[in-house]
């Protein structure tokens, strides 16, 4: 059996698919075909036979083109390796229904509905469940999450991690914070709230190298008297390790 999963989501919502991943490898050779930053995320991890990347997957016909026709190249080589089952949830364009159509034609789907409430890996799990693929959905494996553990409590027995980063971590090019929903002093002051309530020991700011001063930026507008407590982890805890640090 050869099966290929199809996820295009950002680097948060791949860390929670790591569970099942591990399922969807039990008996079969898995595949799966996703952005770019997922290589880095999850080669090392060994919950697959094989990662396919595609930058721009929901781009439309002029792009794909105007980029040397990825897309297609990516479904010529995948029909190659002749798969038995492809998993998609849902949710993805239509652009990559059709683009399965022509590509891998009568090769059968499962149709994962990514629509359960609650927390993100319990939700996948009950999509997994419901397509035919029950089982164990915890975030990391043990070794993983002790040495995260380890790593952690040197912070203190409370710590919240904090990816304050939004979507789009991987450009070079920015003329403002890339930050996700809050500005850097709104993040610097919820922050101080948690350490100067007693409600962390410690936080840590979270991300790629290429979030670091942004980082950077919020642990130096939190007060001096909270700021030993801020630890800067962004490009200092590579993303394979982070679905581990999440599961703590």
């Amino acid at each position: 059996m050869r099966r290929l999963l199809i996820n295009f989501a950002r680097i948060g919502d791949l860390v929670m698919l790591t569970p099942a991943l591990r399922r969807l490898g039990q008996g079969a050779e898995l595949h799966l075909l996703c952005r770019p930053w997922g290589l880095d995320l999850l080669a090392e991890q060994g919950l697959t036979a094989g990662i396919h990347v595609l930058p721009h997957p929901n781009h439309g016909a002029f792009s794909e083109w105007l980029r040397g026709r990825p897309r297609t190249r990516l479904g010529e080589h995948l029909a190659r390796l002749h798969f038995d089952e492809v998993v998609c949830f849902g949710d993805e364009r239509p652009v990559i229904a059709r683009w399965l159509d022509r590509h891998l034609p009568g090769v059968p789907r499962r149709i994962l509905q990514s629509d359960f409430p609650g927390y993100v890996p319990d939700s996948i799990g009950q999509a997994l469940a419901q397509a035919g693929f029950p089982g164990d959905y915890r975030v990391a494996a043990a070794a993983a999450r002790a040495a995260a553990v380890e790593r952690l409590r040197a912070l203190g027995q409370r710590v919240v991690l904090i990816q304050a980063g939004s979507s789009s971590t991987h450009k070079l090019i920015r003329t403002k914070p890339n930050l996700r929903s809050l500005a850097p002093a709104q993040w610097a002051q919820l922050i101080t709230q948690l350490l100067a309530s007693d409600e962390a020991d410690a936080v840590v700011l979270l991300g790629s190298p290429l979030e670091k001063r942004d980082a950077d930026g919020i642990a130096a507008l939190v007060p001096p008297a909270q700021r030993a407590r801020v630890a800067v982890w962004a490009g200092a805890a590579p993303i394979r390790e982070q679905p581990a640090l999440a599961a703590c």
